[in-house]
């Protein structure tokens, strides 16, 4: 059993630690963040 990364990560101008405490904290954000889990190809079966 493999797992996959779903997408490619986000350009954007804040780094992922950033992005996450400004927005868990009400703050402007640059854009959501994209938090994705990984997946195994039998989900797709």
């Amino acid at each position: 059993m493999s797992a996959s990364q779903g997408r490619a990560k986000w350009q954007g101008t804040m780094t992922d630690r950033e992005r996450f405490v400004r927005q868990m904290h009400y703050q402007s954000v640059d854009r959501c963040f994209n938090m994705e889990f990984w997946y195994w190809e039998e989900n797709f079966k």
